[in-house]
């Protein structure tokens, strides 16, 4: 008798996870058709995507409007994480998971005054070797020539 209330026992818990099975078969798919590799064709569309839809920020990118890791891996048929790794490793970090975005902003702006300035005193320098240059060439007297210096 016990054992014919194991037995029952055991096939009411076989069928129950093979419903359970049943019922998660959706979310099996989904995973399944997730791909977690990729072909290097594959992983060429998706660097190809990733082209198109990203910007630079002094050294970091950023997305245009609309646009994520999560939407290029639906785009593109595979894991977000691929997309991020992807991301990351070829074109480097996004520009709002930076530390601190604001400082990095500033420190572009800071790197155009720096350019600018260059620019600006490598014309001053010029402006004084020109000048320099007439100072010690010889000048003109009333009585003839001498060395201005």
């Amino acid at each position: 008798m016990i054992q014919k209330e194991r037995l029952a026992h055991k096939k009411r818990a076989v069928s129950a996870n093979r419903h359970r099975a049943l019922e998660n078969v959706p979310y099996q798919m989904e995973k399944i058709m997730t791909k977690n590799t990729m072909t290097q064709k594959d992983r060429f569309q998706l660097q190809k995507m990733l082209d198109s839809v990203l910007e630079e920020n002094g050294d970091l990118v950023e997305y245009q409007d609309g646009w994520n890791d999560a939407r290029v891996a639906q785009e593109c048929g595979c894991d977000p994480k691929i997309v991020r790794n992807t991301r990351a490793r070829t074109f480097g970090n996004l520009f709002r998971q930076a530390v601190y975005p604001q400082r990095v902003t500033r420190i572009v702006a800071l790197e155009a005054q720096v350019a600018e300035l260059q620019t600006q005193m490598a014309a001053v320098l010029e402006a004084m070797t020109l000048r320099d240059q007439d100072l010690f060439q010889p000048q003109k007297s009333n009585g003839g020539m001498h060395d201005a210096a």
